[in-house]
């Protein structure tokens, strides 16, 4: 039951990234990997006791499985660089979330779609 539904989830998601899907580049040392995400937005609240702070993410929303980075199943890690071309413009994203915050989740309980958290960091 649980892999039918895993599926289903996949094959939903596989629809909304032909329809709102981009295409970035992943990439964490030498290694790279090219993928069709959902773009989306995160705002966060974060308390530093003295005031708060509210910062917006850009969030990648992609398929779990597709993060194979050097042939292997990856998950994303703080540190790592995305790239997304917006009017013709490249724009870097740097994965991580405000201190304290995680910086991916998994969108469902079977872990078949990940929202990664990021941060520009520059453009071209």
């Amino acid at each position: 039951m649980a892999a039918k539904l895993a599926g289903e989830i996949a094959d939903s998601f596989s629809s909304l990234q032909g329809i709102a899907g981009v295409d970035v580049t992943l990439t964490r040392q030498d290694r790279a990997v090219t993928l069709i995400a959902v773009p989306a937005t995160t705002e966060f609240e974060v308390d530093t006791g003295d005031v708060i702070e509210y910062a917006q993410s850009r969030d990648f929303t992609i398929l779990a499985a597709d993060l194979v980075l050097g042939g292997f199943p990856s998950l994303p890690k703080r540190g790592d660089t995305i790239r997304e071309t917006i009017d013709g413009v490249e724009t870097v994203y740097s994965v991580g979330a405000p201190a304290g915050s995680n910086h991916f989740k998994f969108e469902d309980p079977f872990r078949t779609v990940l929202r990664i958290y990021t941060m520009q960091t520059g453009e071209g």
